[in-house]
């Protein structure tokens, strides 16, 4: 092949690859706007899920206030972190057990507030 013949074929390459990277670079924003729309929505149920664990915390606390003295739900506490200070349970059971501690020590905090 002479080189007229060598620099068509390799110009026909060079144009083939700029078609390809304009391509990738168009499915790349697509991408990247899709990205930015599921970031965008999962930022917003992060919000809901808050507002909600907030409207359950604040609904537990209301009926903990209703159904239980400060003195109960306490002794509750002292009774879970004993089981959990003397418990053989494995460390995703303790783990458990000390969500519910500080559950239960935020329920007695917030039922005196709202018993006042």
């Amino acid at each position: 092949m002479n080189d007229d013949g060598r620099l068509a074929d390799l110009a026909e390459q060079c144009a083939s690859l700029r078609a390809e990277i304009r391509h990738v670079e168009k499915v790349l924003e697509e991408m990247a706007a899709a990205l930015s729309t599921r970031e965008a929505e999962a930022r917003e149920l992060h919000r809901q899920n808050a507002e909600m664990r907030n409207l359950i915390s604040d609904d537990h606390a209301e009926r903990a206030a209703r159904r239980y003295t400060r003195h109960e739900l306490v002794t509750k506490w002292e009774e879970l972190a004993r089981e959990l200070a003397f418990s053989s349970a494995s460390y995703s059971e303790k783990a458990l057990l000390k969500q519910r501690l500080v559950h239960l020590w935020q329920l007695a905090d917030r039922a005196m507030g709202i018993a006042k």
